[in-house]
């Protein structure tokens, strides 16, 4: 397929983990079939075989490389995020897959299709027989859960809309991540074509466990269970959202800082820090002496950014002495590692021009939702968010969460103490408290990029609860709460 202006149409993610073997011939097919409307994006999965060294070869292609073994989700994450194209494919390494089926694929993509999968209907023999036994199974129950007749649900080559992939918020980071997309596929009411497809023997040694496999495959289809489809925004996810200035109508033009703590965060900021809106006036970070790079790279990603350094230690140290240093008229709070939606920006600061002095983020508000919220996560924040409005009168639908945008001096006389997460609770309750104009708007939070998160369920649900009760006793002014040291 040629366009007149090199336009990239598709593209092609190859995960690979020691795949010496396959991949030097799956490249040397996929080369072969594709033209200059495709971009081939090989990621290394952490390989100490030299199947780096075999993709460098070609200068034909973007080679992205993991340090350590990360799984094939996360690989064909970070594959999908630079991705170019309109269409994106993916097919794994171990040439199992036939290269010429890419252009159809991408074909049935430009005609309307919204995902395609290859079904292997011939040479069936070459999956292990306990392979075709999950495989079959799997669907089976996708169908019954989900709906939709998927005949491969775990096959590696497979083509979507890249529209549609930003929707699905993947979180997989193993080989779940193509029965996360089909049960998602199935969610949205995607237009799936399937596309037969001879499955060849595989070169090199099958990373692919079978029971321990099928036991994370079967627990990614249950969890899915709690997945909705959330409605688009213009400009989602791409490297530079199309965001509203939301000052354009009022005519006002007060200053904003945009606030983001962070720690050992350096593989998420190239998603945070480029999509933030234009209209952002100052960009403080506050780094809790991070081990990694994250400094260095906030700076080649934002020269004009203003790094300080907490004095303590937590998020709630952090914050605080982030609202304290921050210099323009409305504060954004955000977190670094690419849970939240950039585009979301405007719908925050808006109700600020209107006179509100607080506007908080709800996932559980209509259009809002989360990708990152297990269930007993999510029972422990309906119960916290109850005992609050129970204990204050307040009327919150969302406590736990750290998207929020205030005028910096409506925070004057709030004294924050809490040192840890707790401190989004403790915050919620004091401007609450001091009677300031509180709303809530519709916030839907995605899954970290990298990295494990800092957020301990149990030990940080205890703090939480906690904050609420102090704070239900410090406001009858219980003298023995006031001496509780809080960590």
């Amino acid at each position: 397929m040629k366009t007149a202006s090199n336009e990239i149409v598709c593209s092609v993610i190859i995960p690979a983990h020691n795949e010496v073997e396959g991949l030097d011939c799956v490249l040397r097919k996929v080369l072969g079939v594709v033209d200059e409307s495709f971009q081939v994006i090989v990621v290394d999965d952490g390989s100490t075989d030299g199947t780096a060294t075999v993709a460098a070869r070609s200068p034909c292609l973007l080679l992205l490389r993991h340090e350590k073994r990360l799984g094939k989700g996360r690989a064909l994450r970070t594959g999908i995020d630079r991705a170019r194209g309109r269409n994106v494919i993916w097919i794994d390494a171990d040439d199992t897959y036939p290269a010429e089926g890419l252009q159809e694929i991408n074909k049935a993509l430009e005609g309307g299709c919204d995902l395609v999968h290859g079904v292997r209907s011939r040479g069936r023999e070459n999956m292990p027989l306990l392979n075709r036994f999950g495989n079959a199974l799997f669907a089976r129950a996708i169908g019954l859960l989900y709906g939709g007749k998927m005949a491969d649900p775990l096959s590696g080559l497979c083509g979507l809309r890249r529209e549609h992939l930003e929707s699905m918020d993947l979180t997989s980071a193993g080989f779940g991540i193509d029965c996360e997309v089909s049960v998602k596929a199935a969610r949205m009411g995607l237009r799936l074509l399937d596309l037969p497809v001879e499955y060849r023997p595989r070169l090199g040694r099958a990373k692919l466990r079978g029971p321990t496999a099928g036991v994370a495959i079967g627990l990614e289809i249950l969890r899915l269970l709690w997945w909705r489809p959330r409605p688009r925004t213009t400009g989602e996810m791409s490297a530079e959202p199309a965001v509203s200035d939301p000052f354009c109508e009022s005519g006002k033009r007060p200053t904003v800082t945009a606030l983001i703590c962070t720690l050992n965060e350096e593989e998420n900021l190239p998603h945070v820090l480029p999509r933030l809106p234009a209209w952002i006036d100052e960009v403080l970070i506050v780094d809790g002496h991070s081990s990694d790079r994250t400094v260095e790279r906030a700076l080649e990603l934002r020269p004009d950014a203003r790094i300080i350094y907490q004095p303590g230690k937590g998020k709630g140290d952090a914050l605080r002495h982030g609202i304290q240093e921050a210099r323009q008229d409305i504060v954004v709070t955000l977190d670094a590692d690419g849970s939240m939606d950039m585009a979301e920006t405007a719908s925050f600061v808006r109700p600020l021009l209107e006179g509100y002095d607080f506007v908080k983020g709800s996932r559980f508000l209509p259009d809002g939702g989360t990708s990152d919220m297990p269930s007993f996560r999510r029972f422990g924040n309906w119960v916290f968010t109850s005992l609050v409005n129970l204990f204050f009168k307040a009327k919150y639908t969302d406590l736990c969460y750290g998207y929020n945008a205030f005028w910096r001096k409506a925070l004057d006389g709030v004294e924050l103490r809490s040192n840890g997460f707790d401190v989004e609770t403790e915050l919620n309750i004091k401007v609450w408290q001091k009677g300031l104009r509180v709303t809530e708007v519709p916030s839907h939070e995605q899954a970290r990029r990298f990295g494990k998160g800092k957020l301990g369920s149990y030990k940080d649900g205890a703090k939480i609860l906690r904050t609420i009760f102090v704070e239900r006793l410090r406001r009858h002014g219980s003298k023995d709460v006031l001496s509780w040291r809080r960590s």
